[in-house]
């Protein structure tokens, strides 16, 4: 008589990793251990699963065949796909030879007596201990490995690799009021296209949620993006009350941290760098996600092609791993070994990703991850493996392409691993931004800029603060909400004001004071001390001498108090020339930037104004997405990214509404030129395919030139379109 799997000998309340006492006094984790024995060489070693408790439940002796085609595959499966597929239907390609290295894999590495008992207790947790010989079996794609039409991932089988793991401190930690999380989105000025802005905005919308509900969760969040220096990081890790999880997205590959100097180049970390950086955090630290993104420019290329099927496809090049015959990067250079760092130094439980990942993916992934982990009770191992069979759908797409099911490795102490919030609500880190617009639900670009701005709102800088300028619809406040939102935790108070309409310009000074007091004062003098300095403005604008006498006064107070003011619009208030309409207006932004102290401005308008101090407020201009960024933005806007059918090969379709859809696409981002509110209106439209084509026709006509064919301006980024002209076809508004 067969054995019944482990799971039907659990109780059903304790869920897929639970206790088992075997004995009084002693506790044992429900799960196998699947165990490398009897190791000749890298390639010759005998497999042996076995519960936790000693039972023996199959063997398997490998010999690896290192002369198979599928081999390459399993050395590095990334660049094995980039080179092997069929580019003119590269997601279906990339799924087959993606299950022909997992059948490769369950036949030849793992057996078929081993997988027809993991397969048997599924879904289950199975440790793996990495010996010294086969310390790359962490780096190797398992999860995809197949038997019969079963891949493990896919029936709930999740692997944790045992790594030598620094012991967790004998001192009892302190009783944590919140769970606290350090985020780290980089991306250094210079570098390709990535999603992170998308990653944090959903990780932020996540642990926002997970603080709400009858059963809210204390979860203290802090992010660090734009400006990710070591000395930021630095700054962070000390924080007193140390940290429970770290999550870094960024570059990947390289097996480095790369982060940012303070004029915004590459500052790369390795192993031993970032370990030494995060030493302070050990006591508490107990898991690590590292999420090595794929560059957007991947994505885009693969997008500009379903477009424009005449486009020649991107071919594999060295960023990421060796070509198919080198045999893949070495594994001390991939993410997965600074993961092995972190759990050899600091002792932690690490999720690292064996190849680079969409943001699509990255999104969907720690989402389920994290919503097991901290919502739902699950432990690590658990939430990890039932993360990835819901991030990796067995239909690929762009977002989650094969490679997917393969990526996340799970190492260290992870199996068992619970992370409890607290139950309760938990103090905000972040200054409360009440008055200003809602962070923008999409953020492509900038990076470059907001990195510059954000340098220059740091304590020290030398700049009173930014003017950031740029064409009507390109972004300019998006730009600062981005920009007060990522940097307001630095801040004792902050005030959001809109320049009023044009024809209501005499009203701004006294609106402008309005808002200053109502926003800025409770943060001056939270205990309505009567003695203490506040803005007074709006009593002192009466008369010129009035004003007069106390801009010194205000410009004292702004030297000393750490205030964040954003003046949003300013070209109502401004002539055509850059000149102030109320010259009493000009005096008030000269003292609000009249110095070097703590106090940061930040203002948008599309004219520069005359007479500003270059030298304290630093002149960055807003411009249009670049052509892979405006293909990122339609991505994430709903309607456009419906009219890709990225599901769907580049070439060869049968659907003549998929080739029309991505025709109208094509013509729409030809039109829009990188204008974010061209593509947002595009967007509504696009919810009525028909209606969109009529006012793109519409657009296309009121061009006063017919500039370059969609192929070719989705080539090179260039249309010479009116975007003025553009914005009223699409709103219906031509004459």
């Amino acid at each position: 008589m067969s054995r019944p799997p482990l799971w039907q000998l659990l109780p059903i309340e304790s869920g897929c990793v639970s206790v088992l006492s075997s004995r009084p006094g002693e506790v044992v984790v429900a799960g196998l251990l699947l165990e490398p024995l009897e190791v000749a060489a890298p390639t010759r070693w005998r497999w042996l699963l076995r519960t936790e408790d000693g039972e023996a439940l199959a063997s398997h002796e490998v010999a690896v065949p290192e002369g198979d085609y599928e081999h390459r595959g399993f050395v590095d499966l990334y660049q094995f796909l980039r080179w092997e597929s069929d580019l003119d239907r590269r997601l279906a390609s990339e799924a087959e030879l993606t299950a022909r290295v997992g059948d490769w894999i369950g036949e030849h590495l793992l057996g078929p007596q081993v997988m027809n008992a993991l397969l048997n207790e599924a879904p289950v947790t199975v440790r793996v201990p990495v010996p010294a010989q086969l310390a790359f079996l962490p780096y190797r794609p398992w999860t995809i490995a197949a038997w019969q039409g079963r891949a493990l991932a896919r029936e709930g089988v999740g692997l944790v690799f045992d790594l030598p793991a620094r012991l967790r401190s004998a001192v009892a930690p302190r009783p944590a009021k919140a769970l606290r999380m350090l985020a780290l989105f980089s991306l250094p000025t210079g570098g390709t296209v990535l999603g992170l802005r998308r990653e944090r905005r959903a990780l932020q919308q996540l642990i926002d949620q997970l603080g709400q509900g009858q059963q809210p969760r204390a979860v203290q969040l802090r992010v660090l993006q734009y400006g990710v220096t070591r000395e930021a990081l630095e700054a962070a890790v000390d924080d007193a009350d140390g940290w429970d999880v770290l999550h870094i997205s960024g570059h990947g590959r390289s097996g480095q941290l790369v982060l940012e100097t303070s004029d915004g180049d590459p500052d790369p970390l390795g192993p031993a760098e970032l370990v030494e950086l995060l030493v302070p955090m050990w006591r508490r630290l107990r898991l690590a996600v590292l999420a090595a993104c794929e560059s957007g420019a991947a994505t885009t290329a693969e997008l500009r092609r379903m477009l424009d099927p005449s486009a020649p496809a991107d071919q594999p090049n060295g960023d990421g791993g060796a070509g198919p015959a080198a045999g893949g990067a070495a594994e001390s250079e991939s993410w997965p070994g600074l993961g092995r760092a972190l759990v050899e130094k600091l002792g932690c439980a690490v999720l690292a990703m064996r190849y680079p990942v969409i943001d699509d993916f990255a999104i969907d992934l720690t989402g389920h991850l994290y919503r097991g982990l901290l919502e739902y009770g699950q432990t690590l191992d658990v939430a990890a493996a039932r993360a990835l069979a819901r991030a990796a759908p067995e239909r690929p797409s762009l977002g989650a392409p094969p490679v997917s099911l393969a990526t996340p490795a799970l190492l260290g102490p992870a199996t068992g691993l619970r992370l409890r919030p607290p139950v309760g609500r938990a103090a905000p880190i972040s200054l409360a931004l009440a008055g200003f617009p809602d962070e923008p639900e999409r953020f492509v670009g900038r990076t470059a800029t907001l990195a510059r701005a954000r340098r220059a709102l740091l304590y020290g800088s030398g700049r009173a603060g930014v003017l950031l300028h740029g064409p009507e619809g390109v972004g300019k406040t998006a730009a600062a909400t981005e920009l007060a939102y990522q940097t307001a935790a630095g801040f004792t108070a902050a005030a959001w004001w809109t320049a009023p309409p044009a024809d209501q310009w005499t009203t701004a000074l006294t609106s402008l004071a309005a808002a200053l007091e109502a926003q800025l004062n409770p943060g001056l003098n939270p205990d309505q001390d009567p003695t203490a300095p506040v803005l007074q403005l709006a009593d002192n604008a009466t008369t010129d001498a009035q004003l007069s006498g106390y801009l010194p006064v205000l410009t004292q107070l702004l030297e000393q108090a750490r205030l964040l003011i954003v003046l949003d619009g300013l070209d109502s208030v401004l002539t055509s020339n850059g000149g102030w309409l109320d010259p009493r207006f000009g005096r008030v932004i000269a003292a609000l930037t009249g110095h070097t102290g703590a106090s940061r401005v930040v203002l948008t308008s599309r004219t520069l104004p005359a007479g500003r101090d270059t030298e304290r407020v630093e002149a960055l201009p807003v411009e249009a997405l670049t052509r892979d960024e405006a293909l990122l933005l339609a991505r994430e806007l709903p309607h456009l990214h419906a009219l890709a059918h990225d599901t769907e090969p580049a070439t060869g379709t049968s659907d003549p509404q998929v080739a029309a859809d991505r025709a109208l696409l094509a013509r729409t981002l030809t039109l829009a030129q990188g204008h974010p509110k061209l593509l947002e209106v595009a967007d509504s439209l696009a919810a009525d395919p028909t209606m969109l084509e009529q006012r793109i026709t519409a657009a296309e006509t009121a061009s006063p030139k017919p500039g370059p064919p969609p192929a070719s301006a989705l080539a090179t980024g260039d249309s010479q379109a009116d975007p003025d002209r553009v914005l009223a076809a699409l709103t219906g508004h031509t004459t």
